[in-house]
C-alpha cells in the first residue's frame, strides 16, 4: 500500500489505511497474510507531517509522526511513497 495522500484530517488517514486494510488482507492465527496470494503482510514506517487546517497548502512547521505501513510484498511491493501530511 501507497501511504495514503491528499488533504486529510487525520480521521480521515485513518480510515483509508483501514479501508485498505480490509480489502487486502486478512488475519490468519496470529499473522497477516495478502488476500490476494496468501503472502504474508510485511511493515515499513511511514511519516505523516501534521500541519494547520487554516493555511491553504502543507506549509508551516509541521511536526513529522511516524506510522506503521503494511504492504504485500508480492502484490503491491514496498511502498514508494511513504510521507503524506494531514491537517488538524
Amino acid at each position: 500500500m501507497e501511504i495514503p495522500s491528499g488533504r486529510m484530517s487525520p480521521e480521515q488517514f485513518e480510515q483509508a489505511i483501514t479501508t485498505h486494510e480490509t480489502e487486502h488482507y486478512k488475519k490468519v492465527g496470529d499473522d497477516w497474510k495478502c488476500k490476494k496470494c496468501d503472502a504474508g503482510i510485511l511493515q515499513t514506517t511511514g511519516h505523516v507531517s501534521i500541519h494547520s487546517k487554516m493555511f491553504s497548502g502543507c506549509t508551516g512547521g509541521g511536526e513529522v509522526q511516524p506510522v506503521p505501513l503494511p504492504y504485500c510484498p508480492n502484490c503491491e511491493g514496498v511502498p514508494k511513497n511513504t510521507s503524506t501530511c494531514v491537517h488538524v
